[in-house]
């Protein structure tokens, strides 16, 4: 059998060139899927990853949370007004034991608001030698309270509290308001 011999078109060859590496709908639909999965994965894990972190942040917070424990009252010693003008004045101080820890805690009520720049001063007295326990301001209710941790070996004999023209004294300088 013998076939008759037909002349390519010229422009056969583009054609099927053409043809070959036309995009086809298909293969674009496809490439975009590909391309939207790995973008949506590409944004999730640095999201995932910071999230994560955070996390570990969060729990070594907790982790570092002091813990609630129960707290003794070791010493208890009631403040007894010093002087006239304060025999309206009650209060309270205490030493605290929570674990190995100490804290003093010296609650007044019945105090005169503070005028200026007054401050009361608590002082810890041991051999007669006072040492400055903090300072604390009064408003018109007339509440003040002090709380100090306690260094473990600090002792103290007696608790005085002092009206002093400011919070900066190293020594009494004012009147005295309660004491043990």
């Amino acid at each position: 059998m013998e076939m008759e011999q037909v002349e390519v078109p010229a422009d056969l060859k583009d054609e099927v060139m053409n043809a070959i590496f036309q995009k086809s709908p298909r293969l674009e639909k496809s490439k975009k899927r590909w391309f939207w999965n790995y973008g949506v994965v590409a944004a999730l894990v640095p999201l995932l990853f910071i999230s994560v972190v955070w996390n570990i942040v969060l729990l070594k917070e907790k982790g570092a949370a002091p813990s609630v424990s129960s707290s003794q009252v070791v010493s208890l010693m009631p403040l007894k007004p010093a002087a006239v003008e304060f025999e309206s004045t009650k209060g309270m101080a205490c030493i605290l034991q929570q674990g190995d820890r100490r804290k003093l805690v010296v609650y007044l009520y019945g105090l005169p608001a503070n005028k200026g720049n007054e401050a009361y001063q608590v002082w810890m007295i041991k051999d007669g030698q006072r040492s400055n326990a903090g300072t604390f301001r009064v408003k018109v209710d007339g509440f003040g309270v002090l709380s100090l941790d306690m260094r473990p070996q600090e002792q103290f004999d007696a608790i005085g509290v002092t009206l002093e023209p400011d919070d900066a004294g190293t020594a009494p300088r004012g009147s005295k308001v309660v004491g043990t």
